[in-house]
């Protein structure tokens, strides 16, 4: 389940990944234009808009800062610190081993 906003009320719903694929025109993901920061004031993370971010960047950190997203032997995505060992040993690869763009993405 994924929380999404239905275009056609702008309320936000729960509903299955398979449901947001076959009808990707009629939701909107929640994160869209947000990102997740760490408030400094609040000391914690939250979810605030990208515009909010780059007025207030004294207040906030990436909550990402320092992690990179990785994949194991599976195919699950993770998000790690750069020395975390299971990334320096291979147990963890950069989440785009093994892709490559299309002539028509560069």
């Amino acid at each position: 389940m994924i929380t999404v906003k239905d275009l056609s009320t702008g309320k936000y719903i729960s509903i299955s990944t398979d449901e947001y694929h076959k009808n990707n025109n009629k939701y909107e993901s929640f994160r869209k234009n947000h990102t997740t920061v760490y408030d400094k004031e609040l000391k914690r993370n939250r979810l605030i808009s990208i515009n909010e971010f780059h007025e207030n960047k004294e207040r906030y950190i990436s909550a990402y800062s320092g992690l990179i997203t990785v994949k194991d032997k599976y195919g699950n995505f993770y998000k790690v610190s750069k020395d975390d060992p299971r990334y320096l040993n291979g147990e963890f690869v950069f989440n785009w081993s093994g892709l490559h763009h299309s002539d028509e993405s560069i």
